[in-house]
């Protein structure tokens, strides 16, 4: 997993080993190193940055860049909702992007992404983040959260973090640290939020 970097607007660097997921394994982080602490479990009230499980998910507060389906937590209501923050920095975030693409294909309109670019505008341009997600194949929607006022709300506590919101916008469940090959556990969430749901 990757620390957030030094964002400005109270954001500050750190690195986390707190998963909250639905299965145990291990993560491999930006550095390679295995993280230990993968717990299994999904629990209303556990949080994950400033997002607790249970909770109405806030709204993004970021600007549109490209791709398909909702810009905007409102406009993906009905659906289950993915939230991904993510950076250009980040290696395990390029892995893990596709993958949440080929979810996105195999949900046939189920499951939306909502993927939150968390890169400096100092460090990138959106062309430049246009053409990173470009090269991915990735078309769902990529929105850009330049002056960080997503990220501060939610303070995710590592690059990537993934949240998912039932369709009716209540954050479910909360992924720190995955890597390429986890998204089984993002799955099998997928699959319970959308049993649930009338």
């Amino acid at each position: 997993m990757c620390p957030v970097r030094s964002m400005g607007r109270g954001i500050r660097q750190r690195a986390v080993s707190v998963v909250v997921a639905i299965a145990t394994g291990s993560l491999i982080g930006c550095g390679g190193a295995a993280s230990p602490d993968a717990t299994a479990q999904q629990a209303t009230g556990t949080t994950v940055g400033n997002i607790r499980m249970g909770q109405l998910a806030p709204e993004l507060d970021t600007e549109p860049l490209q791709g398909a389906g909702p810009k905007t937590l409102a406009e993906g209501r009905g659906r289950v909702v993915l939230i991904d923050f993510w950076a250009t920095f980040c290696k395990p975030c390029k892995a893990l992007l596709p993958e949440y693409q080929t979810m996105v294909d195999d949900y046939d309109g189920k499951l939306a992404v909502i993927a939150v670019s968390v890169d400096e505008p100092d460090d990138v341009d959106a062309e430049r983040i246009k053409a990173f997600i470009a090269d991915l194949g990735v078309s769902f929607s990529v929105v850009w959260d330049r002056r960080h006022a997503t990220v501060s709300r939610y303070d995710p506590p590592a690059m990537p973090t993934t949240y998912l919101g039932d369709p009716q916008g209540v954050v479910r469940y909360g992924f720190t640290g995955l890597e390429g090959g986890d998204t089984a556990r993002v799955r099998q969430a997928v699959d319970e939020l959308l049993q649930s749901s009338p």
